[in-house]
């Protein structure tokens, strides 16, 4: 077991790292940061060169648009990128000093750091941007929508550790609907952030409430947490969650016709629910 000094500042370098994302310039929905797509390993150790070298680069990918304060908001992402290389690899010497120098680890701290912004990346915008023009007007009423197997990924946020699953979501239109592509998208938004999977749910559910007035709305994730299954009890299972939304969500017909056109099946349909 480590040492109390060991635990100490094993546990303030990851009270730091969590803390980065959570700053108030990556919060700032004035400078929406890009998309997180993959990223590959950078030569360089350099947070400013690793940061300049990633794809998800607001310089490189577009990300921020043109004006006056554009490099106001490189500042604080290259900020952020050197606060928390540096907290990765005070982790990094908590473990084993001797460990932490040889060559391997030599670029993992600006790597680890990297990555743990791309995951957190949707701190830098309001979640409904995410839906932007995708909203259309219909016609006719009674017609349900639905979207299945949406993947996500998203951090715990008790433990930094990562769940996955998918989503299932269906709505009945009052008037407008939204662009399939935007369910992926608005998931995403909500998924790029510390995480509870019940928050997660309530929260795409809410989103896609309040941008289409849908007459009824339900949405489903089911995922594997590696906080459960890689630490404590080491147990893998599924968890299965669900928000319901919408005008008529108190309206037991449109409950039962919303949660049986999302009801479970293939490899996920042994499942703890939540309603």
């Amino acid at each position: 077991l480590a040492s109390g000094d060991q635990q100490s500042a094993w546990v303030a370098a990851m009270v730091k790292i969590s803390s980065v994302c959570c700053s108030e310039g990556l919060q700032s929905a004035e400078h929406q940061m890009p998309r997180a797509q993959p990223c590959s390993a950078l030569a360089s150790t350099s947070p400013s060169a690793v940061m300049e070298g990633c794809p998800n680069h607001p310089a490189r990918s577009g990300g921020v648009q043109a004006s006056g304060r554009e490099p106001d908001v490189l500042l604080r992402h290259q900020d952020a990128l050197e606060q928390a290389t540096e907290a990765y690899r005070k982790l990094i010497q908590v473990l084993d000093p001797e460990e932490y120098s040889r060559p391997g680890l030599e670029k993992t701290p600006a790597r680890a750091a990297k990555a743990f912004l791309e995951l957190t990346s949707g701190y830098a915008a309001d979640t409904l941007a995410a839906v932007g023009e995708g909203i259309f007007e219909v016609e006719g009423e009674g017609d349900i929508v639905i979207v299945r197997d949406i993947p996500f990924n998203s951090l715990c946020e008790h433990h930094l550790l990562p769940f996955n699953g998918v989503a299932h979501i269906a709505y009945i239109p009052d008037g407008r609907v939204l662009g399939l592509s935007k369910f992926a998208r608005l998931l995403q938004a909500h998924a790029r952030r510390l995480q509870m999977q019940e928050k997660l749910t309530a929260g795409v559910a809410s989103d896609i409430d309040k941008a289409l007035s849908p007459r009824g709305v339900v949405v489903v994730l089911e995922a594997r947490h590696c906080c459960m299954s890689m630490r404590g009890v080491a147990t893998p299972a599924i968890t299965r969650t669900m928000a319901i939304r919408g005008k008529q969500q108190d309206d037991p017909a449109m409950r039962k016709m919303l949660v049986a056109s999302v009801a479970s099946r293939g490899e996920m349909s042994s499942s703890h629910s939540r309603l």
